[in-house]
């Protein structure tokens, strides 16, 4: 286990000195599907030695660290890590998300992002929603966190919009058809209308 997180620690930092020589705004992105399994009773694996291996490798990680999960852990175990960024399905998961709303709060507090997830890359569930749909959405998740105490200047500020999920295959295995169901720039007219519905 500690050689695995080793290798791909030593990858990151590689892959990483190679993006900030680009940019040096760059950060590690990680994606982790199967972070959702560790707080799975047959896993035999405790979150607190899940929380101190995971401590572990994000020290070995340079720069602003990130994180996406498509699915629905702990969130408490992931807000409550060193990391700056918190990328989710909000699309989905983000009604579940928000009700971690001290752990949310903390988070904020220290200056980290979080990425809602809001445009659907499936097909399935690109033929169900609108624009507006998503928009509501995205509303409802604000308005939750402001009536918690949260400013929603904090939650704009601090607030990336991005794809649900970082897999673009359908169950049936075909590619999501996402620029056939809706125009190529239906991602930016979410955000310029939830910008507006911030102002």
């Amino acid at each position: 286990m500690i050689r695995i997180t080793l290798a791909i620690a030593k990858k990151i930092q590689a892959h990483y000195q190679d993006m900030v020589a680009k940019n040096p705004r760059a950060f590690v992105w990680v994606d982790e599907p199967g972070l959702e399994l560790v707080f799975m009773a047959l896993t035999g694996y405790s979150s607190e030695r899940a929380r101190e291996d995971y401590r572990h490798f994000l020290a070995m990680l340079p720069g602003p660290k990130g994180v996406h999960l498509c699915g629905n852990p702990d969130w408490s175990f992931l807000l409550g890590l060193d990391l700056d960024i918190i990328s989710l399905d909000a699309l989905q998961w983000g009604h579940i998300f928000t009700r971690y709303t001290g752990e949310v709060i903390k988070f904020l507090q220290k200056g980290g992002i979080i990425s809602w997830g809001i445009t659907p890359t499936l097909t399935e569930e690109i033929e169900k929603v609108t624009i507006a749909k998503l928009v509501a959405q995205l509303e409802n998740l604000r308005d939750y966190l402001h009536g918690q105490g949260i400013s929603k200047e904090t939650i704009i500020t601090q607030a990336w919009l991005a794809p649900a999920r970082c897999c673009l295959v359908n169950a049936d295995g075909t590619a999501a058809t996402f620029l056939d169901c809706h125009p190529p720039h239906l991602h930016g007219r979410i955000q310029a209308c939830w910008q507006k519905i911030t102002e």
